[in-house]
């Protein structure tokens, strides 16, 4: 009897162990197979800023499986900081996503930093983008920060803005039209004790380009003299176009260069630049050249060979 009074003991005394573990445990996803990532940065260090191409100025799904080029990490946890995972059944779409665990030992503060993006060159700029999480554990939240050159501004917060009963991935969307004309950064913080884990994935961010001319020189001909032709195949009118036609080499006695200015090049058109009469012999390589006030500038180089007033172009 003594001996059943024991176990019985002993049975009560785990049953009660466990539940109090299960009790104080949180049912965020903890990905704890997962390797956290190597590449933090400091305070102190900066960020090189990334011209990206138009239109896309960042698309990024961390499909290459580690923190990619240009992004970087703040890590105040002593374990649970920002990593990319690599289980497609926790990925949005794919393979991979960016990831940071609750911790329910110490209070966390971990941020994910996108490159540098310059939207001096938009008119127009949003962010959209997928995260995993709830709101059931308002212990910790995750926030949304654009930051530039004198300010820190938060756009979202998980505990404030939302009300996600049920954890899973939600899809979010931000204008980003009010930091036109500047220089920023986008960060993911997550910050707080004991909140739910936090996952981000299929970040796209769309700009509208600012619309502006493209010059481009489309030929160089003779036989007398020469003739440019430049054109405008922007967006917008080239106002202030300066141009210049210059020989190098041979001997030239007469009309050796010639520059000049036209108001407008409007959309969609072109203009003829000339230097009338050139009387010389021998070969040369004639270089055009056209800029207009909005900073486009373009060149084209053209060999040739003058007899007289004649020029060949080769």
């Amino acid at each position: 009897m003594k001996i059943k009074s024991r176990l019985l003991k002993a049975s009560v005394i785990c049953v009660t162990f466990c539940l109090i573990l299960l009790s104080t445990a949180n049912v965020s996803a903890n990905k704890q197979s997962f390797q956290p990532l190597k590449k933090t940065i400091t305070s102190t260090q900066q960020i090189i800023p990334q011209k990206l191409d138009k239109g896309s100025l960042l698309s990024e799904g961390f499909e290459g499986g580690e923190l990619p080029e240009g992004w970087s990490v703040l890590e105040t946890n002593s374990y649970q900081n920002w990593f990319i995972g690599t289980d497609p059944s926790w990925a949005h779409t794919g393979n991979c996503e960016a990831w940071v665990n609750y911790d329910n030992h110490e209070d966390s503060d971990e941020w994910l930093i996108t490159p540098n993006l310059d939207l001096t060159e938009y008119v127009a700029a949003t962010i959209v983008f997928w995260v995993w999480s709830d709101t059931n554990f308002p212990g910790a939240t995750a926030k949304l920060h654009i930051r530039g050159t004198g300010f820190d501004d938060i756009i979202w917060d998980l505990i404030q803005d939302e009300n996600w009963t049920t954890s899973g991935w939600y899809e979010l969307s931000f204008n980003l039209t009010n930091y036109i004309g500047k220089t920023i950064n986008i960060s993911w913080q997550y910050v707080g004790f004991n909140g739910q884990s936090f996952g981000v994935d299929d970040i796209e961010i769309q700009g509208t380009p600012a619309s502006e001319p493209a010059l481009q020189i489309t030929s160089i001909t003779g036989p007398i003299g020469i003739k440019a032709t430049i054109e405008n195949t922007g967006t917008a009118d080239a106002t202030n176009v300066q141009w210049s036609i210059n020989l190098d080499g041979g001997f030239i006695l007469l009309g050796k260069s010639k520059a000049g200015e036209e108001p407008t090049i409007p959309v969609n058109s072109s203009i003829d630049v000339k230097i009338p009469l050139i009387l010389g012999f021998g070969k040369t390589i004639i270089h055009v050249v056209a800029s207009c006030a909005e900073g486009v500038s373009t060149e084209k180089t053209q060999n040739a060979t003058v007899l007289l007033i004649f020029v060949s172009i080769k």
